[in-house]
């Protein structure tokens, strides 16, 4: 297997954006230029927004006078912002992702999974993916599913962001009795674009967002020209999801992911005969069925949710740019399952090394 892609987070609640790719055996030059042009676009508003940093007390207030409010709308209905929010407190990997794009150090912070149980004193060894990127010293929130509501009590935060999906909407209201509270969705290729806009109104910061926006659409354009070649050659990819194969989730264009290959050119394999209702972003697959699609590419991207391991090894600490040990814990699993099995190594993709 030439690569597989690893998700801290079960693949229902995280994009690609938070995936580290490991990389299992010598590249072909597509493949290489593939994989670094989908990380290099996924951190594209990164990169813009983080050449100057700003601490978590400095957002704009020139907006308004503190007194002023405006009603932001969102997933789960409409919050009332009054002024620009300077302590912000982001509640999983999405929402972190999108208050660093527009140059916001949170002062609060809480993981999908809680790898590190103490403070944020070092964060670019603590906090996994994004960590780099955080200047800030932000208080320990716990989980995002799991938040800490003393913590955040205590920390008295002016708005916090949490991400959208039923392990967290049932806290909505306890979360907005401390403070305004939006949910940030994650799950299509254009969600991000509406979560950065959206944050952006609330805090002051919306020519920002234009702006990361732009850039992510110009590198965009440019990467569907540079694979041009590649998606001549093997146009077809199938996007996966698992820990073992007997569940696997396959991802059509409609997810983050999938939706992103198919700006870049690729054909996003299905299943033809799930159709309407049937048919959804992310559809549990048999082994067999992926068999018969004959796909020139498969991107597994791997998870694993044992935390016990993760903690007994301090697999989640020290994770610095890629994650140290937590990319290869991700994907072990689902690796060796893969190599073991006698119909996943007969598929064309695995015969040539395009998995």
């Amino acid at each position: 297997m030439k690569a597989l892609h690893s998700s801290r987070h079960h693949p229902l609640t995280a994009s690609l954006r938070h995936r580290v790719s490991v990389s299992i055996s010598p590249y072909q030059s597509w493949i290489h230029k593939l994989k670094f042009t989908l990380l290099a676009l996924l951190t594209a508003c990164l990169v813009v927004a983080c050449g100057n940093p700003t601490p978590p007390a400095n957002v704009n207030a020139a907006r308004s006078p503190a007194g002023e409010c405006q009603v932001i709308q969102h997933e789960l209905g409409e919050t009332t912002v009054c002024g620009t929010p300077k302590k912000i407190v982001a509640l999983g990997l999405n929402p972190l992702d999108v208050l660093l794009s527009l140059e916001v150090q949170p002062a609060g912070f809480a993981d999908v999974i809680q790898l590190h149980r103490g403070e944020f004193d070092n964060p670019s060894q603590q906090i996994p993916y994004l960590g780099e990127y955080v200047t800030s010293k932000p208080a320990n929130i716990g989980s995002s599913r799991q938040p800490s509501f003393e913590a955040l009590a205590q920390l008295q935060p002016d708005l916090i962001l949490a991400m959208y999906g039923p392990a967290n909407n049932d806290q909505y209201e306890k979360l907005s009795q401390i403070a305004p509270t939006l949910f940030v969705p994650s799950l299509s290729l254009r969600d991000w674009q509406e979560s950065i806009q959206m944050v952006a109104k609330a805090i002051d910061r919306e020519q920002k967002a234009k702006a990361v926006i732009e850039t992510y659409e110009q590198q965009l354009a440019d990467a569907r020209s540079d694979l041009a070649p590649a998606v001549v050659e093997h146009p077809k990819i199938l996007l996966l999801a698992a820990t073992k194969l007997d569940k696997i989730a396959l991802f059509d264009e409609a997810e983050y992911s999938g939706g992103l290959l198919k700006e870049l050119g690729f054909e996003v394999l299905t299943i033809p005969e799930l159709k309407g209702e049937e048919r959804t972003r992310r559809t549990n697959v048999s082994l067999e069925a992926i068999a018969q699609l004959n796909p020139d590419t498969i991107i597994v991207q791997g998870y694993n949710l044992d935390l016990k391991k993760l903690i007994a090894h301090k697999i989640g600490l020290n994770l610095g740019k890629k994650g140290g040990k937590l990319g290869l814990h991700q994907v072990s699993h689902i690796q060796t399952a893969w190599q073991e099995s006698a119909l996943a190594q007969s598929m064309e993709a695995s015969k040539r090394d395009r998995v």
